[in-house]
């Protein structure tokens, strides 16, 4: 069950109908064959139509167990294919929007996008 927000249950059905909707429109933008511009060759360098892979990164968020409201996201650049780590974050964020099963991405993007400016802020470098 969705957490209660403002006290009522009637604004999480609200709010998972308007995201219901807003996915309904992504749904067609949506691609379902991979489009990766980068091969393997065989000395194992990963090379791209437009040159060498030099960065991979990667995101997530965590929750305390005792805090739904609390997260941590992390974001991490690496370079390739040392695995050397370019810039490495992890900041506390406060989750204001509740959970509602099916929606997660919903819940956390805005904690993403603030790593994400962040990284394009501190690094500009590093931006893909």
């Amino acid at each position: 069950m969705a957490y209660e927000h403002n006290g009522t249950d009637q604004v999480d059905r609200e709010l998972a109908r308007s995201w219901e909707n807003q996915q309904t429109e992504m749904r067609s933008q949506l691609e379902e064959q991979d489009r990766l511009d980068f091969v393997l060759h065989a000395d194992e360098q990963l090379s791209t139509v437009h040159g060498r892979l030099e960065r991979i990164g990667g995101v997530d968020i965590s929750y305390p167990r005792n805090s739904p409201s609390r997260a941590i996201v992390a974001l991490t650049v690496l370079a390739y294919p040392s695995l050397d780590i370019l810039y490495d974050v992890c900041t506390e964020v406060t989750i204001t929007t509740p959970y509602i099963a099916g929606f997660l991405a919903f819940r956390e993007i805005s904690a993403y996008r603030g790593a994400f400016a962040q990284l394009q802020s501190e690094h500009p470098e590093l931006w893909p």
